[in-house]
């Protein structure tokens, strides 16, 4: 609870709370006994150093959840282009699978060749076929929109840490305010 300044006729100042606020008290240096202001006249005490210099912003608000979105975001769109991003394929080498072909004998490539001619559109794609697909889907361009998502998502995070390491600008001039009235 913030502390006030009560000055008494010896210069003394005595801390006061709200609570107290209509009462009396004792002069802590001289014995005399003050009245104490009713509340609506409380704003025209300064308040006691310890409680003006006092954080304003304790615990979160929205600098620090500005700052956790961003971070969020980043998270997930730096994990979602990791996931969709496609390692570059290999290149196929035609000429070890002709000399393959070549050193084979006829009747196994009459019999390779039957087997694909009649296995159709029915059979489940191979996993360089996925990637060929995948990577035909996406070009590539859904990782880096993801990746730029990511880095606005940085940008949003460092501007709410910012944010959160500012001083307030309310507080300050809640206080010259007061200390303006007195």
């Amino acid at each position: 609870m913030p502390a006030y300044q009560l000055r008494c006729v010896c210069s003394a100042v005595n801390l006061v709370s709200v609570g107290q606020a209509g009462g009396t008290l004792a002069c802590q240096a001289c014995g005399k006994i003050l009245d104490i202001p009713k509340l609506r006249n409380f704003h025209l005490m300064e308040m006691e150093e310890a409680t003006v210099r006092s954080p304003v912003n304790a615990g979160w608000g929205f600098p620090q959840g500005f700052m956790l979105f961003g971070i969020v975001i980043a998270v997930a769109s730096f994990t979602l282009a990791g996931v969709l991003a496609v390692p570059a394929g290999t290149e196929i080498n035609s000429e070890l699978i002709r000399s393959n072909v070549d050193a084979a004998p006829i009747a196994e490539v009459y019999k390779a060749w039957i087997f694909f001619a009649s296995s159709g559109v029915l059979r489940p794609s191979t996993i360089d076929e996925e990637l060929a697909i995948r990577r035909t889907v996406l070009g590539g361009s859904g990782a880096q929109l993801l990746r730029l998502i990511g880095v606005i998502g940085m940008i949003v995070a460092a501007i709410g840490l910012g944010l959160s390491l500012k001083p307030s600008r309310r507080s300050s001039h809640n206080a010259t305010t007061k200390r303006a009235l007195v």
